[in-house]
């Protein structure tokens, strides 16, 4: 995959016809957003300079690129981004010192180097938010007020139960088939996949009652039999190259997919389908996150083509034909979640 991430100064000292067609460029905003209309279409601009402040440039976000006389390469300008700028609450933070990342097209016009952006405007991306606070379930705004600013939470910490720990042994077990593979004997496979976190976890489970890690193991080789058996999760993994435990995703919010291939992001889930907790519609809403935030890392028109998200049920009384679920991109999906992450960045300076 081409490496998207380029410096102002770089693209300020290339001759046109040697721009790239995209890049990800970190620029310092010096200029509130203004208005503009000319025969060149309806936009907003933005005044920027480099981070060492060498050269400047003017990022350009239009109304309506397709009825642009420029050969601006994306139809569409997301409507969560033109929001931003449209709403003055969120559109003063975009001000003069602060940061920002942009996925561009540079182009030169009469007023030099343009950075044309498509949806992905990433203010400040070194102040990171977790995941569930950019694409959070809940309507109820004091949680949520809560989550942010008080680190307040609904779960207690601490507690290990068989359940969970088989959780993170199910999904060493499909690190090592992803990467390694799996020994032919159960017991080395489970031995071989065992992470030091999942087995400090495991021992942690025993040691008030060894029956607990003893039930956890047990579980968790119906994961390693489901993964021994389904023609479609072996069908997935011979498909791309896999990396585990990767965090290249985490521009601006927290997260890493259960395995990022080349072209594949994946969420495994080793969940009883008759229990309460299995909910294959919130669980898709987590694959789709990583591909909106691939498109961050990797350009949105690539990981619209050919990326694809993928949900894995490792549990044996899942469907077969439902053990691997496959979720395609848009590049709604970065838009929406930039908006709300926005949105926080305004809600926390103002806290």
């Amino acid at each position: 995959m081409a490496e998207l991430r380029r410096t102002l100064e770089e693209l300020c000292g290339m001759m046109p016809a040697a721009l790239p067609d995209l890049c990800n460029v970190y620029v310092r905003i010096i200029g509130r957003p203004q208005r503009v209309v000319d025969p060149f279409g309806p936009r907003w601009q933005i005044d920027v300079e480099g981070l060492s402040g060498a050269c400047r440039c003017i990022v350009a976000i239009h109304d309506d690129p397709a009825q642009s006389t420029l050969p601006i390469p994306y139809e569409r300008t997301e409507p969560f981004l033109l929001e931003i700028l449209k709403r003055p609450e969120l559109s003063e933070a975009i001000r003069p010192g602060e940061t920002a990342l942009v996925q561009a097209w540079p182009h030169y016009g009469n007023r030099g180097l343009f950075l044309n952006v498509q949806a992905i405007f990433l203010l400040r991306p070194f102040h990171r938010f977790g995941r569930t606070l950019i694409d959070y379930e809940s309507r109820c705004s004091r949680k949520m007020y809560l989550s942010l600013t008080k680190g307040v939470g609904s779960h207690e910490g601490g507690h290990l139960h068989k359940g969970t720990v088989s959780g993170h042994i199910a999904d060493d077990l499909l690190a090592r088939a992803a990467t390694l593979g799996l020994p032919p004997d159960d017991d080395q496979a489970l031995v071989a996949a065992l992470t030091p976190g999942t087995l400090s976890k495991l021992v942690a489970l025993g040691m008030p009652e060894p029956k607990e890690a003893e039930r956890a193991l047990e579980r968790s080789r119906k994961a390693l039999a489901t993964l021994r058996n389904s023609s479609v999760i072996k069908g997935l993994l011979e498909k791309d190259r896999w990396i585990v435990g990767c965090d290249r995703l985490a521009n601006g919010v927290s997260l890493a997919p259960d395995l990022r291939g080349e072209h594949h992001v994946v969420e495994m889930k080793f969940i009883d389908p008759q229990s309460e907790f299995f909910k294959p519609g919130k669980f898709a809403v987590q694959a789709r996150d990583y591909l909106a935030w691939a498109m961050v890392e990797f350009g949105i028109k690539v990981v619209e083509s050919s990326w694809e998200g993928v949900l894995i049920h490792l549990h044996p009384d899942v469907d077969e034909t439902q053990r691997v679920q496959p979720i395609k991109a848009s590049a709604e999906l970065i838009a929406r979640r930039l908006l709300n992450r926005h949105r926080l960045l305004v809600f926390a300076r103002a806290g």
